[in-house]
């Protein structure tokens, strides 16, 4: 071992080696693991909260005018269909009455197209 101050050596000490397996520190200013889920976004289409459970509010520029709007179960059978009559954007539909589940809920613009995306119902 060298003593010599110019080494990169050192005299006995250990390596500071930082902790970074520490978890999650609840409150923390610092803490970097958020508990809190981010709406989910796809096709164009915004749904929160995503997981629900007895409201699932959509926000979608295909929602503008007269649109349907469809919910499937994972087997593909039809849940709930509503149509919506000059709609501005943004609607709350009532899942309650869903079993929990992943559901897929389509859009049906004014144009016809179908816009898909997911949820989950708690």
């Amino acid at each position: 071992i060298h003593t010599d101050s110019s080494s990169h050596f050192f005299d006995g000490a250990l390596p500071n080696t930082p902790n970074f397996r520490l978890g999650v520190l609840k409150g923390s200013d610092c803490d970097t693991i958020r508990e809190v889920k981010p709406p989910s976004i796809s096709d164009g289409v915004l749904l929160y909260p995503n997981p629900c459970r007895d409201e699932l509010l959509v926000n979608s520029k295909w929602l503008i005018g007269n649109t349907g709007v469809v919910v499937y179960n994972i087997l593909g059978q039809k849940e709930l269909s509503l149509s919506l009559k000059n709609s501005l954007g943004i609607e709350t539909i009532y899942v309650s009455s869903l079993a929990k589940a992943i559901y897929l809920l389509q859009i049906i613009d004014a144009i016809g197209t179908i816009h898909n995306c997911k949820f989950v119902k708690e």
